[in-house]
């Protein structure tokens, strides 16, 4: 590692586990050498000066949402979505996007125009009620018990 007053370079180093790993033929994933080398940085950075990380903890306030926005940062990867073609041109800005997107929605899911049927559901009302008033002499079912299960099995 090489540190100055003002800059401090980190060198990546390799676990003897990828190494041996590497040895027998079976390769770490990208996303697995990518996952280490980024929690190394991490831990670099942690160390490198912790009063300036504390006090940057300590500025993020709940009310401008900046915890939310770190913990984004540092729990996931951000997705670059692309610019989205809208009925009124493309959408660059994550506004826009979101919009386009709600907009789309909103047109996909409406309710149908068509005025219901009183005479459709007063039918399948009567039907439902002259099924539950007469039920079927056959809907009783017997019980059976766990000797006769045993002997058809």
């Amino acid at each position: 590692m090489v540190t100055t007053e003002n800059f401090r370079l980190i060198s990546l180093r390799i676990s003897p586990s990828t190494i041996k790993l590497e040895r027998d033929g079976n390769k770490p994933t990208i996303q697995d050498i990518y996952n280490r080398l980024t929690n190394q940085i991490r831990g670099e950075i942690r160390d490198y000066d912790p009063e300036s990380w504390k006090e940057w903890l300590m500025i993020l306030n709940q009310e401008d949402n900046s915890i939310y926005i770190a913990a984004r940062k540092f729990s996931r990867k951000y997705i670059q979505i692309p610019p989205i073609l809208d009925t009124d041109g493309i959408k660059y800005t994550r506004l826009g996007k979101a919009n386009a997107f709600k907009y789309s929605l909103e047109n996909s899911f409406k309710t149908n125009p068509e005025l219901y049927d009183d005479h459709h559901i007063a039918e399948d009302n009567r039907a439902i009620r002259r099924y539950i008033d007469n039920p079927k002499p056959n809907s009783i079912i017997k019980s059976t018990s766990p000797q006769e299960i045993l002997s058809f099995l």
